[in-house]
């Protein structure tokens, strides 16, 4: 190629390159340009990633050039290769050959862009005889020097934009955990917003905050979390050297049709990425990334980055949860025996009971008191009346279901809440309390000494099946069951059934 003809030729180039706006379009153009000389069988630009220091070939950066054989052959022969800004104060042509391929090698000029590697400009040329190749390094330079140019351009400028998504991914995480004081939800929103964003990405978060033990995973795709997770499960055992025995599980994926079960991607087991959950210098949990292919590979510097900043507020959103709950449930809490507290109580039935008259279901009510329980205090001390109290609650929050309420309703009285139980179920689980206090030896403090004492107790049952009208006939009427109880001859199980009060016999 002559003086001239080079000339003519970078002039082209570098027309083409002043009428292109990005990366791609300026390779279509150049490309154009270098298929005229036969010498040229292909070309490809690839990007130098600098944090895993390995180069990679971007879609539409590639024409007539094997990706796979080239970048094996650049791993290859890296050490051989100069890639140093000082080694190419002179240009001059660089040559890669293929062993494989006689008919033609790889000519690479790095791009620089303030002296640091951005990527290498590769032609595939025709070298089957002794002729001149027909470009020379000076010609490539003029075409890679503003190649590396608009690749820092376009580099900054995906930098920036993937910045601006970044932030709003977080401002919309931040919007949607801050709406609920359920920590449940919110891991279950975190994990949404993330796969939302990381249409790629499974997360699974792992949180142990106080009485808070929970693992949540999910997917908006088609991925099979549920047939691998117990290896994911030991993953956190093994690497994390957490104990998840005690840990409730909840998978959250799209309900997926029989027939296309066997087209679903399975989780990649063989990478994962744990990132902690921070909270006052304090470990409360992990954010671990899954994926289905090698997307997890591919996680640039800056997603990580986000998806720390997302683990720090939500488990910050989780920890104002935990606190806030904590507080409601004190507030909820009788100081004394540690079940319900009256305020708590009402508020529940209420409701409790509009859940039942929506969905037709029953809902009963079980109202207890100590006998004889202010001779009990005269005889041996208010200390030993408070060691029957909380002993009494103690058995009812035994004896009841994790959906029943327990509650002092006020002074030596208690009361219990049983969603979806009929007038029948809680007669039964009354007289078991009944008889569990009466055979409970209760350990008592009289006058600084222990001593064994035996209580019992009378018991007023009521169902919305059998006086309906809302919560206060439904307490008023336990009330006047246990009135009966007490008054005829206490230690029993009484029932209002229509008005009619009655006594409990076991058949």
């Amino acid at each position: 190629m002559s003086g001239f003809e080079k000339l003519f030729t970078a002039n082209r180039i570098l027309h083409a390159l002043a009428g292109a706006f990005t990366i791609g379009e300026a390779f279509k153009n150049i490309l154009r340009i270098l298929e005229e000389n036969p010498r040229v069988l292909g070309a490809c630009v690839l990007s130098y990633n600098r944090h895993r220091a390995v180069f990679e070939i971007h879609e539409g950066l590639s024409h007539k050039v094997e990706p796979k054989v080239l970048l094996e052959l650049i791993s290859a022969n890296l050490k051989k290769m100069s890639l140093a800004p000082g080694a190419f104060v002179e240009p001059e042509l660089r040559i890669l050959a293929d062993p494989k391929d006689r008919s033609g090698g790889y000519f690479y000029y790095p791009l620089f862009l303030n002296s640091e590697l951005t990527g290498l400009f590769v032609l595939r040329l025709n070298f089957a005889d002794d002729e001149a190749h027909g470009l020379d390094a000076n010609l490539i330079e003029a075409i890679a020097t503003p190649i590396s140019i608009f690749f820092e351009r376009e580099k900054l400028f995906r930098e920036t934009k993937n910045q601006k998504t970044g932030f709003e991914f977080l401002h919309t995480l931040s919007n949607s955990i801050n709406k609920t004081l359920d920590i449940e939800s919110i891991l279950k929103i975190s994990v949404r917003t993330i796969c939302k964003k990381f249409r790629d990405l499974v997360p699974v978060f792992v949180v142990s905050r106080g009485d808070v033990r929970l693992i949540m995973t999910g997917s908006q795709r088609f991925v099979d979390i549920r047939s691998n997770f117990e290896q994911v499960l030991d993953d956190i055992r093994n690497n994390l050297n957490e104990n998840i025995d005690n840990f409730t599980v909840k998978i959250d994926v799209p309900q997926v049709k029989a027939r296309t079960l066997n087209r679903i991607p399975a989780i990649n087991l063989k990478s994962a990425l744990w990132l902690s959950l921070n909270y006052n210098n304090n470990i409360c949990g992990y954010l671990g990334i899954f994926s289905t292919g090698e997307s997890l590979q591919k996680l640039d510097l800056t997603a990580i980055r986000f998806l720390t900043l997302a683990s720090n507020q939500i488990i910050s959103a989780i920890e104002n949860a935990r606190l806030y709950n904590e507080v409601e449930r004190l507030a909820s809490i009788d100081g004394m025996t540690g079940v319900y507290n009256y305020r708590y109580f009402y508020s529940h039935l209420v409701r409790e009971s509009q859940r039942s008259r929506r969905y037709k279901t029953d809902l009963s009510v079980i109202m207890i008191d100590i006998d004889h329980f202010k001779s009990f205090n005269d005889t041996y001390g208010h200390q030993a009346g408070d060691d029957v109290l909380r002993e009494v609650g103690k058995i009812l929050s035994d004896e009841a279901r994790k959906i029943d309420i327990v509650a002092r309703y006020g002074g030596e009285e208690f009361i219990l809440v049983l969603p979806d139980t009929s007038v029948e179920g809680a007669l039964e689980l009354a007289e078991r309390i009944r008889y569990s206090v009466e055979s409970n030896d209760f350990a008592v403090t009289v006058k600084g000494n222990r001593m064994n004492l035996k209580v019992s107790i009378s018991l007023g049952v009521s169902s919305m099946s059998m006086c309906p009208g809302g919560v206060d006939p439904l307490i008023k009427a336990a009330d006047e069951a246990l009135y009966h109880a007490k008054h005829s001859g206490r230690n029993q199980v009484c029932y209002n059934d229509k008005n009619s009060l009655k006594q409990f016999r076991r058949q």
